[in-house]
C-alpha cells in the first residue's frame, strides 16, 4: 500500500501555490491536479466550513469548461 502522506508531500512540492490554469497546460496536468487535491482533503481529513473554503481557495481560478473536460467520476468525488 502506498503511504498517502508521501503522496501529499509530493503533490505539495508540484502544486503548493496552485495550479496556473492561464498557461499552456493539458488535461492531463489537470487531472492530476485535481487527483492530488481530493487525495490532500482526504489525509488532512477536511470537511464541512474548512473543506469549503479549501475548496474555493484552490478551484477559484477554473471555469465552467475545466471542470467540463475533466473525468466526471473525479469531479463527483471532488
Amino acid at each position: 500500500m502506498v503511504d498517502i502522506t508521501e503522496q501529499v508531500r509530493e503533490g505539495q512540492k508540484k502544486w503548493g501555490r496552485g495550479i496556473n490554469i492561464d498557461s499552456d497546460i493539458d488535461i492531463i496536468e489537470i487531472n492530476n491536479f485535481v487527483q492530488f487535491k481530493i487525495l490532500e482533503y482526504e489525509a488532512y481529513n477536511f470537511k464541512d466550513d474548512e473543506l469549503w473554503e479549501a475548496y474555493k481557495e484552490d478551484f477559484n481560478n477554473f471555469t465552467l469548461q475545466i471542470f467540463r473536460d475533466y473525468n466526471q467520476h473525479g469531479i463527483r468525488k471532488l
